[in-house]
This record gives structure tokens, C-alpha cells and sequence, in this order.
């Protein structure tokens, strides 16, 4: 009896390191197929566990299927995201365009380190019901922190006072998960470069640029 629990933890342990190895295998055969112009939706679990180098049962021992292979993933990387998001969303009154722009490049790396599994999720939430609800979920924390920014800001004179601070903070989210998911690619850096200089562009002059902060600090130049 005492050697038995021991034993069956190292049995847990090693299948959790397993599915994780397996996961790995499977999330880089994954962006190889994005790579060759294969969509997540239209590749057949027998292709993806091929490429990844095994079997289509052990895909199956450790996975229900693609979609559950992607929230696996999708619940760490949003760790990531909102980390970089913090990044934006505790900038204040002193803030520049150039640390705006440093900020936002934090998140559109994340994007970017994981542009094909991203795509992947984009393609199968459009099929697969728990998956789409994650992602919706994950876009309204967004919404949720860049409104909490937008309402700090305004009641510290950073952010533009007129601002409607729910409406605002949806589109803000909306045009950065649309920027992100149609206009950034691993393989284009002039797109890349584009979307990143517009995106600071654009939120700071929403946001920003016409709050009492701002305005005075452009009349004393």
C-alpha cells in the first residue's frame, strides 16, 4: 500500500507529460499544413496525426478530436495574450506613441509566434460550438480590459472624455482581432509592418490624442 500511490502518480505524471508531448507533435504538423495552404477544417485527423508522426488511434488516446486538440492549446495561449494585453492597458498619462506602439507589438507577437494555430482556431470555431464560445470568450475579456482601461483613462484626463467607453473599447478589439486575423502573415513582413504602424496610429488617435492630457502636452511644444 505504500508503494502504490507513488507509483500511480508517476503513472499520471507521465501520461500528462505524454499528452502534452503528443499535443506538440500535433500543434507543429499543424502549422506545416497551414504553411502548405491546408485549412484546419478540411484536414482529416489521419492527415494531421500522419504529419505529426503517429497514429491515428494515439490522436485519438489523448484527444476527442480537432477541436478538442485545439482548446488544449488555446487555453495556455490566452495566458500569453492577456499578459501582453496588460502591457497596453496599464500604459497612463505619460505614455508615448512609441511605448503605444511597443505595447500593441506585444500582442501582435503572440499573434504572430502562433499565426497558423490562430487560423486554425478561426477556421474550426465556425463548426465547432464550444470552440466558437471560447473564442467569443476570449474576445469579450478583451473588450472588457481595454473598456476598464478607457474608463481609468478618462477619469485620469489620458483618454478622450467624449469617448463612449463600452462601444469604444468593442470596436477598438474587433479591428485588432480582424487586423491580426486577416492582415498578419508569418511569411509578409511588409504587411506586417503596415498593420502594426496603423494599428498605433489609429488607437492613438482615438484614444488618446484628444484626451486633456494630450492636448496640453501638445500645447506646451
Amino acid at each position: 500500500m505504500t508503494t502504490a500511490a507513488p507509483r500511480n502518480g508517476k503513472k499520471r505524471i507521465d501520461s500528462k507529460q505524454r499528452r502534452r508531448e503528443i499535443r506538440d507533435r500535433l500543434l507543429a504538423a499543424i502549422d506545416a499544413l497551414a504553411a502548405d495552404g491546408d485549412t484546419y477544417s478540411t484536414v482529416s485527423v489521419e492527415k494531421l496525426a500522419t504529419t505529426a508522426g503517429i497514429s491515428r488511434a494515439t490522436f485519438y488516446i489523448y484527444f476527442e478530436g480537432k477541436a478538442d486538440l485545439l482548446q488544449a492549446w488555446f487555453a495556455e495561449i490566452l495566458e500569453e495574450f492577456a499578459d501582453a494585453a496588460d502591457r497596453w492597458w496599464s500604459l497612463g498619462a505619460d505614455a508615448t506613441p512609441d511605448e503605444l506602439a511597443t505595447a500593441l507589438d506585444a500582442v501582435l507577437d503572440v499573434y504572430l509566434g502562433h499565426a497558423g494555430l490562430m487560423a486554425a482556431i478561426n477556421d474550426e470555431a465556425t463548426q465547432n460550438d464550444e470552440l466558437r464560445a471560447t473564442l467569443s470568450g476570449a474576445i469579450q475579456r478583451g473588450i472588457e480590459g481595454t473598456r476598464q482601461h478607457i474608463e481609468r483613462g478618462q477619469a485620469e484626463g489620458f483618454v478622450d472624455p467624449d469617448l463612449l467607453a463600452a462601444e469604444t473599447s468593442a470596436w477598438l478589439v474587433w479591428l485588432i482581432e480582424r487586423g491580426m486575423n486577416q492582415g498578419l502573415g508569418a511569411g509578409d513582413d511588409e504587411q506586417s509592418r503596415l498593420l502594426r504602424s496603423n494599428l498605433t496610429s489609429v488607437i492613438w488617435h482615438v484614444l488618446y490624442a484628444g484626451s486633456p492630457a494630450h492636448r496640453a502636452a501638445a500645447g506646451r511644444v
